[in-house]
């Protein structure tokens, strides 16, 4: 090591003190020549540029905080002369660079109307940095504001319970006339927010019918968040008129919707006049037990003649509830024994009711028949054990001991 001092030393004497540098001091030689030539071609393609886009892709080269990055950044600003101009720079330059400050300044200065601080405002977001900013933006965007769209802007811009925000809303609310008002609001606005429960409001004032509530349901994506909207939609859904057959189908079709699904079913059940609705009903509701028991309640109350009970009975599927409703009531409709009787062994035969039904068929036939004719049965029904027991249960007391 001695030596190789000695050599540079003696070096020195005869080619100059560069050459006689220490061996950290000549590795940096290499790395400043090379900054030095990089940064003076970086001048040099400079005056050949005449366009933004070429001088912020060469400012973005420049080493920052030399000469060479005010250099650009000042050719720069002799071309960029509008708000466009400096809008292009601004969202192509990190907004603490030099350029970038620089570029906020003009963009200040130059911007005109709304839409120019507008686009400032939703350029400053990417940037928490940037708050004052974004502050006078908005009192700008406040000072400007004309149309529904801009106030709607504003509304959506400022801070929740702020005086601008209030004051925003007025006007929104002010300008808003027609239901595309009212759609576009419900559209900007997230779920849940006030203006977005008043914008819906407005909407639904506008719909007469299920298909409409249902169609603006689906568009609004209401979620359980939105409990005071889903309120106000089931309230105007309540006033629609309707035919069966569209409350059956808004039941079948959004059975997974709590409040729409409990409306559907109780305005179908309300309207509901032939077997073929209840056939209907109590396959929709099959996977819900709460909703399949009040459509049997539904039923139960249901004031029909013979031949309806009789298409229930043909129509409903085999073993069913249904089916075996219907045949309930039909026996409970006959009056007579021999009448009764032969319905009893019809149905038995064709295996059209269980045994709750058998029972009650029974007790309306011990109900019709006097103690003699119960024992005629009983001694009739030998190969019928079920008839034949129930009959010597209803001839027991009246069976002198």
């Amino acid at each position: 090591m001695k030596l190789i001092k000695k050599f540079f030393q003696f070096l020195s004497n005869f080619v100059g003190p560069e050459i006689g540098q220490t061996g950290s001091q000549a590795k940096n030689l290499p790395l400043k020549s090379t900054i030095q030539v990089g940064q003076s071609s970086l001048l040099s393609r400079l005056q050949n540029m005449n366009t933004i886009a070429e001088c912020v892709r060469l400012y973005k080269s420049a080493i920052v905080g030399s000469s060479e990055e005010g250099q650009i950044t000042e050719k720069i600003a002799k071309i960029a002369v509008s708000f466009a101009d400096w809008n292009e720079v601004i969202h192509q330059v990190a907004s603490d660079s030099v350029l970038g400050k620089r570029a906020i300044v003009r963009l200040e200065a130059l911007a005109q109307d709304f839409s120019d601080w507008k686009s400032l405002y939703e350029w400053s977001q990417k940037d928490a940095s940037l708050q004052e900013l974004r502050d006078r933006c908005l009192a700008k965007m406040s000072q400007q504001a004309k149309s529904l769209e801009d106030w709607l802007d504003v509304y959506l811009s400022s801070s929740d319970n702020s005086e601008q925000k209030n004051h925003a809303v007025g006007q929104v609310c002010n300008l808003a006339s027609t239901d595309d008002d009212w759609e576009m609001i419900s559209d900007k606005v997230e779920n849940g927010d006030s203006l977005h429960v008043r914008a819906v409001q407005k909407r639904l004032d506008g719909l007469h019918t299920i298909d409409e509530c249902a169609e603006l349901y689906d568009s609004l994506g209401l979620d359980d968040d939105t409990h005071q909207t889903i309120q106000a939609l089931l309230a105007r859904l309540k006033t629609c008129k309707a035919t069966f057959e569209e409350w059956f189908d808004l039941y079948s079709n959004r059975s997974d919707i709590d409040g729409i699904s409990d409306m559907s079913l109780e305005q179908a059940l309300l309207l509901a006049s032939e077997p073929q609705d209840y056939i209907s009903l109590m396959e929709a509701a099959e996977n819900s037990s709460e909703d399949a028991e009040k459509v049997k309640k539904s039923l139960a109350s249901v004031q029909w003649s013979k031949e309806q009970w009789e298409q229930l009975r043909d129509d409903a599927e085999s073993e069913s509830f249904l089916e075996c409703f219907a045949v309930e009531k039909l026996a409970g409709m006959i009056t007579t024994v021999p009448e009764l009787l032969r319905f009893l062994i019809e149905h038995e035969e064709n295996q059209t009711v269980d045994d709750g039904v058998q029972e009650k068929i029974f007790a309306r036939l011990f109900l019709l028949a006097n103690p003699e004719t119960i024992e005629i049965i009983s001694i009739l029904a030998e190969n019928r054990d079920e008839l034949r027991e129930a009959a010597e249960r209803h001839l027991k007391p009246s069976v002198p001991e």
